[in-house]
């Protein structure tokens, strides 16, 4: 285990990890972009869309920002 934990830290191809780095961050924003145009479809001049009675519910909230 000790000697697998050395080689994770051992310097690997750079632009490699900037790649997969770039892909995930193309993946998480498209991910969050398109959560929301479905959001603001779905809900906007809706009422609360109830999951749990009392307890979960979503309600159409403005937020433009990634995060």
């Amino acid at each position: 285990m000790k000697n697998f934990i050395e080689k994770l830290k051992e310097p690997k191809c750079l632009k490699c990890k900037i790649f997969i780095l770039s892909f995930f961050l193309l993946i998480l924003t498209s991910t969050d972009l398109i959560v929301k145009e479905i959001a603001t479809r779905k809900l906007k001049d809706q009422f609360d869309v109830v999951v749990i009675d009392n307890f979960w519910h979503f309600h159409y909230v403005v937020n433009d920002d990634i995060g």
